[in-house]
């Protein structure tokens, strides 16, 4: 699962979630978001994972250059940078979970005693 504040809003767009490049994170075939206190309800599988992708347009191609470009195209990654990227089913790609609604996060709102 990975905290999303922008990055759901992205998925949804470009199929995508991008991070530093060497991030760790455990071996798995799915990738939840996290956002405004709720695990979203579409649940991507992982098709690919590139750790050091270059953000430069007409670098890479297929898949991969259709997200670089369209994140420089949106200004949401700067051109030259490097970043790592997780290619993801889209929504409605019969890989994707769906769950019936957003988990709601009840002990995110609870005050400390």
């Amino acid at each position: 699962m990975v905290a999303a504040r922008r990055a759901w809003k992205i998925y949804q767009e470009l199929y995508a979630y991008v991070c530093q490049p060497g991030r760790a994170f455990q071996d798995v075939q799915y990738l939840a978001f996290y956002a405004g206190g709720n695990i979203m309800p579409l649940v991507p599988r992982i098709i690919e994972v590139i750790d050091e992708v270059i953000f430069e347009r007409g670098r890479q191609t297929g898949p991969l250059g259709t997200i670089v470009e369209r994140f420089l195209d949106l200004r949401a990654r700067d051109e030259g940078a490097m970043h790592k990227v997780f290619v993801l089913s889209p929504p409605d790609d019969p890989h994707t979970v769906r769950l019936n609604a957003p988990v709601l996060n009840d002990l995110a709102y609870q005050p400390v005693v």
